[in-house]
């Protein structure tokens, strides 16, 4: 063990005589001997974290990986670049035409929406689905049930949106599930092709929730051997993920589209931006993230059964993982199902007469900050996600509305929170429409869509990621080049007329990518672009795991497969591993900004 730790250190020395340090101008605004030493300090700790991160990646990704990913044959489906032509593969959706800067004289917003289940109506039987996220063969046979006895569901929501001109319907389907390949999203899409053709549907998009307590939807956690096995035997592919849950979802997708469209209805969006600082959290140095929480409401000019009073479509960046923090209790494993605090903002929009629907944000590797909707009264995690997702929704719903309006709304909503029964009588409980709430901003926006997406590859330098691609296991669909390879994927770009400016990403964002931070442009001689608002503009927010879910986008500087980071802000080093299952590699980040500046510049 002693030697073996010395060629470690031996290494880490030799490594750090080239690693590029913490390239800063700092020292030209130094103004106390004190501060001289202290950034010298951060300097030479970065470096050292840099340098185990580095023999740590030539250990596991180079070595122990690329060994198994360089022995394990291809399946049948991955194809030579040679032979692939990325502008013809099927069910791609390029987006509007054109892009319009004001709403045409005759525009008027149209908005459909659906919901519809996902569970396969199998479910229950022993060991065939498993719960998606953590240990793989964690078959489920349950699903968590709320406070009044009911069964959670595990829902896809969609929406069909356009400008009421000729230029086209966009959807946007979100699909409670850890992620979707975009494999499978073009699976979906070629179910809707004829209908997508004879409606001008000319944008279909289809993201995840990203709960950590649902059916396993990318291959990993299902029965991942059986299928690396069947796959390396030249068989016929089939991915880890169950074939009866992805029939059901591309089934129940296809059927949430269309309804979605056929419920257009005209009416007027109205935005609104909310700081949520209390509600989401950046766990992972830098600590910083897009606190915001963005809000589009339509109201139609006709209220029907489907419409209802109107849809909420809310985007804000958090993992949906409360309930699984739960996967213990005492010896017994849990795995029961749950959409997380998504199936209860859904719940409470309902009891208040509207549709509602998820769209990820920039999730990064963000978690909710549930302080205030704890309250002290939680008993369990699946309490704390449900009354994280009740006042969520009461905070959405009491955006524009008084202090006496929130009051009406929790009596005729049942008072989800327990007002009635907590307030001033538990410690520490805080009533949620208190100080009410003030939008940072509200307008009602103006009618015109614009929408454009391409198609791009990511190289496969992650030999993880590599390895469950070429075994089959996710279902990416690989291409090679001798011996690189490469994941295809999309990006998108999307404007909800002057209200909402969003980037489509495949993957979950590093949120320092998104809002900037020194670490990002100092460390290690700094990442190659600027962040994407210094790039697009203040207002550009993000849509993560859109259209696929090829995991972790970490800066270039400081990617760790795993390892380190060194905190500055705390002076001290945290473990990290949150890209060793699950990104493209080390460039991926340089590579989406490469293909989204492409694609800005057309725009």
């Amino acid at each position: 063990m002693k030697k073996i730790i010395a060629v470690i250190l031996s290494l880490v020395l030799i490594m750090s005589a080239f690693s590029v340090g913490f390239v800063s101008s700092a020292e030209d605004n130094i103004e106390t001997p004190e501060e001289f030493i202290f950034s010298a300090k951060q300097e030479s700790k970065f470096k050292f974290a840099t340098s185990i991160n580095k023999v740590l990646d030539f250990i596991l990704n180079e070595i122990v990986f690329g060994i198994f990913a360089r022995m394990i044959p291809d399946n049948k489906d991955v194809e030579n670049l040679a032979d692939f032509n990325l502008d013809e593969y099927a069910d791609f959706y390029e987006g509007t035409e054109t892009f319009l800067d004001a709403a045409e004289d005759d525009a008027r917003w149209y908005l459909g929406y659906d919901k519809e289940s996902i569970i396969p109506d199998d479910f229950g039987v022993q060991g065939k689905y498993a719960r998606g996220s953590y240990i793989p063969y964690w078959y489920s046979t349950e699903v968590h049930k709320d406070e009044d006895g009911n069964d959670e569901d595990l829902n896809v929501r969609s929406i069909a949106i356009n400008d009421g001109t000729d230029r086209g319907t966009a959807i946007f389907a979100t699909i409670d599930c850890v992620g979707l390949s975009n494999y499978d999203v073009r699976k979906i899409r070629a179910a809707v092709a004829d209908f997508a053709e004879e409606n001008n549907i000319i944008s279909i998009n289809v993201s995840a929730s990203h709960t950590h307590t649902g059916i396993d939807s990318q291959g990993a956690w299902n029965n991942p051997f059986k299928a690396a096995f069947n796959n390396m035997a030249g068989k016929d592919v089939f991915s880890g993920v169950n074939a009866d849950f992805l029939n059901k979802v591309i089934d129940a997708t296809a059927l949430s589209i269309k309804t979605a469209y056929e419920n257009l209805q005209s009416g007027t969006l109205t935005y609104y931006k909310y700081d949520a600082t209390d509600y989401i959290w950046a766990r992972t140095t830098p600590r910083v993230c897009d606190q915001n929480m963005y809000i589009l409401k339509f109201t139609p000019d006709e209220i029907t059964e489907e419409s209802k009073n109107g849809t909420y479509i809310s985007s804000f960046g958090v993992h949906p993982e409360i309930v699984s923090y739960d996967w213990l209790v005492g010896l017994k494993r849990d795995t029961k199902l749950s959409a997380d605090f998504i199936y209860y903002i859904d719940k409470i929009m309902e009891k208040a007469g509207y549709n509602f629907i998820y769209i990820q944000g920039n999730v990064g590797t963000n978690v909710t900050g549930r302080f205030f909707s704890n309250d002290n009264v939680t008993e369990n995690f699946h309490d704390s996600a449900m009354r994280y997702g009740y006042e969520v929704g009461y905070v959405m719903l009491g955006m524009d509305k008084s202090v006496e309006e929130c009051i009406a709304i929790n009596e005729a909503t049942g008072d989800l929170l327990g007002v009635s029964k907590y307030a001033g009588k538990v410690e520490g409980y805080t009533t949620w429409y208190e100080d009410g709430f003030v939008a940072t901003e509200t307008f009602e926006v103006e009618p015109y869509l614009n929408i454009r997406s391409a198609q791009m590859m990511f190289t496969a330098q992650s030999n993880v990621a590599k390895l469950l691609s070429k075994a089959g296991v996710a279902s990416n669909k690989l291409v090679k080049d001798g011996s690189k390879y490469y994941f295809v994927t999309e990006i998108g770009y999307v404007e909800f007329g002057n209200a909402i400016r969003a980037v489509m990403n495949p993957g979950e964002l590093y949120s320092e990518l998104l809002v900037g931070n020194e670490k990002l442009s100092q460390v290690n001689g700094g990442f190659e672009y600027d962040c994407l608002r210094d790039c697009f503009g203040e207002d550009i927010i993000l849509f993560d795991l859109m259209n696929d879910a090829v995991g972790y986008l970490a800066p270039d500087n400081y990617y760790v497969l795993a390892g380190i980071q060194y905190d500055a802000a705390g002076d001290i080093y945290e473990s990290e591993s949150w890209c060793f299952l699950v990104s493209p590699g080390k460039n991926a980040a340089s590579e989406f900004f490469a293909a989204l500046t492409e694609l800005m510049k057309d725009i």
